[in-house]
């Protein structure tokens, strides 16, 4: 549901108190100062997309700090992707400071300090992702946290941005089916910007991460093939069976562990989606890549602790 947020029926003298209860609100405890004083204006529209969520910001000159005092209070683990549509902003974090311009995206970690400095009006987009639904497509989201990922001269960090910014313009029109769509499909976009951005570091951490994100995402976009296993997959990637394994081991898991979550959490999306009530519960796992439908069964209710039938009429009264 969408949220709107505004200075615009504040009396000017409170509109930088109210917008520093604005941002934490909406994002975390952060502390908000602005030289324009009275003539500080700003807004934040809020939606949810599935597990993320996408935040316009519209907002005048002003300094955001997130400080180390700020995290020790309780909050949601959460990495923004930000995107400037408009307008300026100084952004500094891990001891990285960059200037970005219209078209440039950004990495933030809300468990980490951070600032924004708005140098002008500008206009903001930013993708609200929980820690482990990053981690789990993009294993180390920190090797391009706080690094400008330029978007300018197009590419697919432009195209990214450009999405996001019509998904935030469009959210009020969209259902719950739709929604979820969108979210994957900028979860996916995002995940090969971010690995995009990550190539250009030579280490080899780096390079493993990227190269497990591109697996991950492989996986995911072939779930419903039973057949899918580590040595095809490994074929197709061009390294070895154990180098492939040694990938996911360092991740904290396994290849068959990774893919059977995946394969499940698909399976628990579609029995609560109304607009596949019509669809019969085998026919769902199957789509997911499951032909033992007793197998299903079985590694379900262990993961989720229903059945695949109780889970579906749980949700449905929900």
């Amino acid at each position: 549901m969408l949220q709107v947020l505004t200075t615009e029926h504040v009396a000017p003298r409170q509109r930088v108190a109210f917008w520093q209860e604005m941002v934490s609100q909406t994002f975390v405890q952060a502390h908000c100062e602005s030289t324009i004083g009275e003539a500080f204006r700003g807004s934040i529209a809020t939606d949810a997309f599935a597990q993320t969520e996408i935040s316009r910001i519209d907002a005048g000159q002003q300094r955001i700090d997130r400080r180390a005092s700020d995290i020790a209070r309780a909050c949601k683990p959460r990495f923004y992707l930000c995107y400037q549509a408009a307008g300026h902003a100084r952004v500094r974090e891990r001891n990285i400071e960059n200037v970005l311009s219209p078209g440039d995206l950004i990495l933030l970690d809300n468990c980490e300090p951070y600032s924004v400095e708005y140098q002008d009006a500008v206009t903001e987009i930013v993708l609200h992702v929980p820690h482990d639904v990053l981690r789990q497509r993009f294993g180390s989201p920190e090797c391009v946290l706080g690094r400008k990922i330029e978007g300018a001269h197009g590419g697919l960090a432009r195209v990214a941005g450009e999405f996001l910014m019509s998904c935030a313009s469009h959210a009020e029109s969209l259902g719950d089916v739709q929604r979820r769509a969108i979210a994957e499909s900028a979860l996916n976009l995002f995940t090969g910007v971010l690995a995009e951005a990550a190539g250009g570091k030579s280490d080899a951490g780096t390079q493993q991460a990227v190269l497990l994100a591109r697996i991950k995402q492989h996986l995911r976009e072939r779930l419903s093939d039973p057949a899918l296993d580590l040595h095809g997959v490994a074929a197709s990637a061009g390294v070895s069976v154990r180098y492939l394994s040694r990938l996911f081991q360092l991740d904290g898991t396994s290849f068959g562990r990774y893919l059977l979550q995946q394969r499940i959490e698909r399976c628990r999306q579609d029995l609560q989606n109304p607009a596949l009530r019509h669809q019969r519960v085998g026919e769902i796992a199957l789509r997911a890549g499951f032909n033992d439908f007793a197998h299903f069964s079985r590694v379900f209710r262990a993961a989720v602790g229903r059945s695949p039938t109780e889970y579906r009429a749980d949700a449905s009264t929900h």
